[in-house]
């Protein structure tokens, strides 16, 4: 009876684990900081579930449906979330490389050429 009390709370701890992700990807108000503090807090309970995981392999029927579904839905949230990490890092590169552009065409305009002129008047 021991074994199954630990069983069930072993798996009780893997869905508080998967519920802690999925609801920092619910609350998650789609800003770049805030993102990569979830990958930061999901990693921590990743490392959780895989370690319950582990303890849980010799039972075969520790892998339900609802965990299933609820890892699969972990796996698109995580999708998105590295789309708009994309998106982001695209965004910055452009805008860096038309800050480089500004910055040659501002080079180009401005003379660096210090030589003195002079011109003589009296020329006809």
């Amino acid at each position: 009876m021991g074994t199954n009390i630990n069983y069930e709370e072993l798996l009780e701890e893997r869905n508080r684990a998967v519920e802690r992700i999925l609801n920092n990807f619910r609350n998650w108000d789609k800003e770049l900081e805030s993102g990569l503090q979830i990958i930061k807090d999901n990693q921590v309970e990743m490392d959780r579930i895989d370690t319950l995981n582990l303890q849980l392999s010799r039972y075969p029927e520790a892998q339900r449906v609802e965990y299933i579904e609820k890892i699969k839905e972990i796996i698109e949230e995580q999708k998105k979330l590295q789309t708009l990490i994309k998106e982001k890092q695209d965004s910055l590169l452009k805008s860096m490389q038309q800050l480089n552009k500004k910055d040659m065409v501002i080079k180009n305009y401005i003379s660096k050429s210090k030589k003195s002129l002079f011109i003589d008047k009296d020329v006809r």
